[in-house]
């Protein structure tokens, strides 16, 4: 029987458990070292030597796990990882906030002053406090100067703050997985906006698929129907009489009116099951429903790209609208809207360092230097790119059911952004401050840092 701990870590949700672990510990490195750099202020160091203190103080920490053991937001780490995994979770999450604090100087000449986590409060908090809408895990709010070198006035900043880690180094980013229906939904309403005539809009051709895809699913565990009836019905149910995870897998076969098996449902517990198992023959009936699966990712993805490529492409009457509609449908498949939060992203990796992606700038210079970008997809591959960013479908395989995770639709769409092609057009950028933008921009209260 596996604990929750070894669970977590055969299942691989151990992942977002370390990711959010990064996130609740840089956060509380920036408002330590905020609070570390006004000490020394007030002690009579100057803007900079207090900077290099409070830096050096953090990165001097070392983990001490009871002075974290009563933080919400690690709870549940605690509960997963040893003291030495924490320990490297700890140590990684000092590497991000170095990278934050320093992207935010050498680029905005910005200097931190606190950070927010918004995992529980979200994005409904995270507008509350900026104005602007975004879905950043972080918002770093910092000191900024307005005006004339002379006459400059401090100002608070707000920048979001996406954080990814990982303990493996690749040569993309995830910066958007929205839900296939929820995406689906963008496309339709742009191929709305745009006036073009249907038959039929994307979403209701997605369920099409995934019906069809769900009933070929059923249809390939005929062929395994002795193998799969006999471990369900016999060796796994004495085993999870004793368990205590309570995980549940069900087999059930479907008869033709001549009482012939020509398919079955399965709940998801029991296909995670079969995708485990170390016997070849339940591997088999996996592979089988994973083969079917993947034509229907396919052609879900198909679909997908054949919509965006032909709403790129079409002309619409008013040339000056056909242009808005179609940099707002790029702007909707990527999640970087020009009316919401600048945000950067930070990708943290063992034993890597830290890399900071300016998402917002990346969007801007994209626009800027080659406008919308068009469409590409390698047939028979259930991904495809609009531009340099790469969309796959992640719908796992499945006999339906009523459960959410029974449903092919309701799997991420993930979206991906190339490491190389963000630095190659970062390097064009130039350091510079924010514009004034008076949505998201106050004044700042409580102790203020000199502007020099």
């Amino acid at each position: 029987m596996l604990n929750f701990a070894a669970f977590l870590i055969e299942s691989g949700a151990t992942t977002a458990v370390s990711g959010h672990a990064n996130e609740h510990f840089a956060t509380s490195f920036i408002n330590d070292y905020v609070s570390s750099m006004n000490n020394h202020m007030s002690n009579g160091h100057t803007q900079e030597e207090a900077h290099n203190k409070a830096l050096e103080e953090m990165n001097s920490r070392s983990y001490n796990h009871e002075d974290w053991k009563d933080h919400p937001g690690l709870k549940k780490a605690h509960e997963i990882f040893d003291h030495e995994e924490m320990s490297k979770i700890h140590d990684d999450s000092k590497i991000t906030t170095n990278a934050i604090i320093s992207h935010l100087k050498d680029k905005y000449d910005m200097m931190v002053t606190r950070g927010h986590h918004m995992g529980i409060e979200g994005p409904e908090g995270a507008e509350k406090l900026t104005g602007k809408p975004t879905e950043a895990d972080m918002i770093v709010e910092g000191m900024g100067k307005r005006g004339e070198p002379k006459t400059a006035q401090a100002f608070t900043e707000y920048l979001g703050a996406s954080l990814k880690y990982s303990k493996s180094a690749g040569n993309s980013l995830k910066i958007f997985s929205p839900s296939i229906t929820t995406m689906a939904s963008l496309i339709d309403k742009h191929e709305s906006d745009m006036g073009m005539r249907t038959n039929r809009s994307l979403s209701d051709e997605l369920e099409e698929i995934k019906n069809d895809g769900i009933s070929e699913q059923r249809k390939s565990l005929a062929e395994h129907h002795d193998i799969l009836q006999d471990y369900f019905s016999k060796k796994d149910a004495e085993k999870q009489a004793k368990s205590k995870r309570k995980i549940n897998p069900s087999y059930t076969p479907e008869y033709d009116s001549n009482g012939n098996v020509i398919g079955a449902q399965m709940s998801q517990a029991a296909v995670s099951h079969i995708r485990d198992s170390k016997i070849p023959e339940l591997r088999a009936a996996y592979d089988s429903m994973s083969s079917k699966n993947l034509e229907m990712k396919t052609r879900l993805a198909e679909a997908f790209h054949n919509r965006i490529s032909n709403i790129l492409n079409y002309e619409h009457p008013d040339p000056e609208k056909s242009k808005q509609i179609k940099e707002s449908l790029f702007r909707s498949v990527t999640n970087l809207f020009v009316d919401k939060l600048p945000t950067f992203l930070v990708s943290t990796t063992r034993g890597k360092g830290a890399s900071v992606y300016d998402m917002t700038g990346y969007m801007d210079n994209i626009l800027k230097t080659t406008g919308v970008p068009g469409t590409s997809r390698q047939k028979g591959t259930s991904t495809f790119k609009v531009g340099d960013f790469s969309l796959s479908l992640d719908s796992r395989p499945t006999t339906g059911g009523t459960s959410g995770e029974s449903n092919p639709l309701s799997g991420p769409i993930n979206v991906n952004a190339s490491t190389a092609k963000i630095k190659q057009l970062a390097q064009k950028q130039e350091k510079q401050p924010l514009k004034p933008n008076e949505t998201y921009h106050s004044s700042h209260g409580g102790k203020m840092w000199s502007q020099e």
